[in-house]
């Protein structure tokens, strides 16, 4: 109640909540489909919800169980889902009543009339793209979090620069996530195109990949894919490394998993990389543009060989991996090197030693045999990886490096492949080589300065000390490139706070054990309790790398006179704080001010810090404004399990007021509660 239900609640009580869904995942053991106290003591009771419960799809898994839990509306399963006519011979033979029935009718259809579904039924209109191009502009702007602006090599001045390097592996392109909340944009602007744009004639702006571009194998845990200019299609030696000759692999795909019969598809393929299935189906696959997907008949039972020539960058020991679910193998040079069974999604490894330059014959076979490939909508999922020694630069990472050593200002536009559906990572590090790539081109210019584009934390350690500036553009939607730009070089101020907690690395947070995450035969033990995100880092001593809350500005921010305001009694209780800030800077900026309380005076264990409220104040330079905050009485309060409701407990509770989480600036109290914590 404390953690996990209050987003739901606040989508309940203050946005008319219409309908939610069930998931995948058991709680306490239960699934969450036919989980009555998750669907029906907390959701409809507890949080006074009146709208329908649909599932996730092919997440209901039982019959019975599920009508009888809450669950009002089952999508799609597996082959024909667990309701329908199993439903209908549940009620006929009394395991689940009429009533249950004419509930989830009803709840259906009332918000079906509610939201005027019957008397205006929806149909499909063409939208005003440049209207919504322009709040979505607004809204990727506005999200942006600067992270890091050493020595103010942010904003940049076009009159000042001759030269920027804009390098990443779909920096010329539009980055978004896959699964269900991928959309085709009615357009798209790039980093790279929105940069020439604002830099102007008169400065010269020059593109490298650096990187191979980013896909759907990308969101798979494991060694970072070969990069495709170490790969030749040639099955001989022939061909220099370094030369203009085709790069990649020479693949063959069948859609049996025995490769069997001639390949129905063959073709050259940058590197082995590839995760089919759910993560290739069409309107799912938000991998680079640069990529061509493999046909929706690969995406359950098949098999691939590829084959060809491998030549490294620099002599020395270099660590080939397979990581797959089916069996994958490796043969080098003719000989069996790795042999990957593959029965749940792994990674195996082998040391060899290369000579600079020198080709080496590879193939590598993959079959969709791990037991039940079937019934699963994950699909073949193969990487061909590396580690390579200090120093092995490979011919694309050269080329951006060398771009950036000849520029005045190196822009590293880097991303993570997201999706809905995949196991919890078991790292935080940026995919396809780009930690390798920022920290080369870093120590090539001073002057380098990071997108990154991703929808989570992502570990920074190994390059963050070495780079100026680091912008976290998330997925930013269709005006990306623009809103890139304008933060880049000053037309808009960035104001985006962070609403999660960036780590140090994936050692440093508090869910580091096996049993916490990623968990033990598919259990996650929650043993954090309340001490969850910021709360955990603090309770816990933890020094992240960007605080919960952390977002710089081109302009500074004073805080002064705090005041808390308490008026009301029991359920009319309002707490309120209220302060002066004043933009001290030379440009207007908006501060997201946040408020924070301390320690509850109660016997209950207690987070060192909780968000109760923030308000976002937009100032012009050298104006002052009175802030005043009210704040969530649940920040001020326990949720009580034998009573069954929130208790605000008797004593003074500190008050913390600033920048983010770690960056407090004022500090006050208030005395809340009553003896008997009502």
């Amino acid at each position: 109640m404390e953690i996990y239900s209050r987003p739901f609640a606040a989508a309940v009580q203050e946005a008319d909540l219409g309908s939610a869904m069930c998931s995948f995942n058991r709680i306490n053991g239960v699934f969450a489909c036919e989980n009555e106290t998750a669907l029906t003591k907390i959701l409809k009771e507890r949080l006074g919800f009146k709208g329908f419960i649909m599932s996730d799809y092919g997440a209901n898994l039982s019959t019975a169980e599920s009508a009888l839990a809450g669950l009002d509306l089952e999508t799609p399963g597996k082959p024909y889902g667990e309701w329908g006519d199993k439903l209908l011979a549940a009620v006929k033979n009394g395991r689940v009543g009429e009533d249950v029935i004419d509930g989830m009718a009803r709840r259906i259809l009332v918000q079906m009339f509610d939201k005027g579904l019957f008397d205006k039924p929806a149909v499909n209109v063409q939208i005003p793209a440049k209207e919504h191009g322009q709040a979505a502009l607004e809204m990727a702007e506005e999200g942006m979090v600067l992270l890091q602006n050493k020595d103010n090599v942010l904003p940049l001045n076009a009159d000042k620069l001759d030269s920027i390097a804009v390098i990443g592996p779909d920096a010329d392109s539009y980055a978004t996530v896959g699964g269900s909340s991928l959309v085709q944009p009615t357009y798209t602007v790039s980093p790279l195109e929105a940069i020439r744009e604002q830099a102007g004639k008169g400065v010269q702006v020059e593109y490298a990949p650096g990187t191979d571009p980013i896909s759907t194998g990308d969101i798979v845990n494991g060694p970072s894919a070969v990069p495709a200019s170490m790969l030749f299609p040639d099955s001989g030696k022939s061909s220099a490394y370094g030369s203009s000759a085709k790069s990649g692999l020479y693949g063959e795909y069948w859609t049996n998993n025995k490769m069997e019969g001639e390949p129905s598809l063959t073709r050259t393929d940058r590197q082995v990389n590839m995760n089919l299935g759910f993560y290739n189906y069409d309107g799912l696959n938000g991998q680079s543009q640069k990529l061509t997907k493999l046909p929706n008949e690969y995406n359950g039972m098949m098999s691939a060989r590829w084959t060809g020539t491998i030549a490294a960058p620099k002599t020395g020991e270099y660590t080939l991996s397979i990581t797959s679910i089916g069996s994958g193998k490796l043969y080098f040079d003719g000989e069996l090197l790795i042999d990957n069974k593959g029965e749940k999604v792994e990674t195996s490894k082998a040391k060899v030693n290369l000579a600079a330059g020198e080709k080496h014959d590879v193939r590598i076979e993959y079959r969709t045999d791990w037991p039940d490939n079937l019934d699963s909508d994950f699909g073949g999922l193969i990487r061909f990886g590396w580690e390579p020694p200090a120093g092995a630069v490979d011919l694309t990472m050269q080329k951006a490096v060398d771009l950036a050593k000849r520029s005045d200002v190196a822009i590293v536009v880097v991303r993570t492949y997201e999706s809905e559906g995949y196991i919890d990572r078991s790292d935080l590090e940026l995919p396809n080589n780009q930690d390798q790539l920022i920290a080369e081109v870093a120590a090539a210019n001073p002057n380098t300065i990071v997108i990154s584009m991703s929808g989570r934390a992502v570990e920074m350690d190994t390059w963050r000390q070495d780079v100026k500036g680091i912008l976290q553009a998330w997925y930013a939607g269709q005006e990306q490139g623009h809103a890139i730009a304008n933060i880049l070089f000053g037309k808009v101020n960035p104001s985006g706070k962070l609403p999660v907690t960036f780590p140090v690395d994936d050692e440093h947070t508090p869910v580091s054990t096996e049993q916490q995450f990623p968990g033990i035969d598919s259990k996650a033990d929650y043993s954090e309790g309340v001490m969850v995100g910021y709360r955990g880092y603090e309770y816990n001593g933890i020094k992240p790398a960007f605080a919960f809350g952390h977002g710089l500005s081109y302009t500074n921010f004073e805080y002064r006179n705090a005041k808390v305001k308490v008026s009301g009694n029991k359920d009319d209780r309002k707490i309120k704080v209220s302060l002066n800030l004043r933009n001290t800077g030379k440009v207007a900026g908006a501060e997201v001010v946040q408020v924070y309380t301390g320690k509850l005076p109660a016997a209950v264990e207690m987070a060192p810090k909780q968000l109760a409220g923030w308000a976002k104040v937009e100032l012009q330079p050298g104006k002052q404004k009175r802030v005043e905050i009210e704040l969530d009485p649940k920040a001020l309060s326990y949720w009580d399990e034998q009573s069954g409701e929130w208790v605000m407990p008797q004593g003074k509770v500190p008050i913390y007021i600033g920048s983010s989480s770690e960056d407090i600036r004022l500090n006050t109290s208030v005395m809340v509660g009553s003896p008997s914590g009502k």
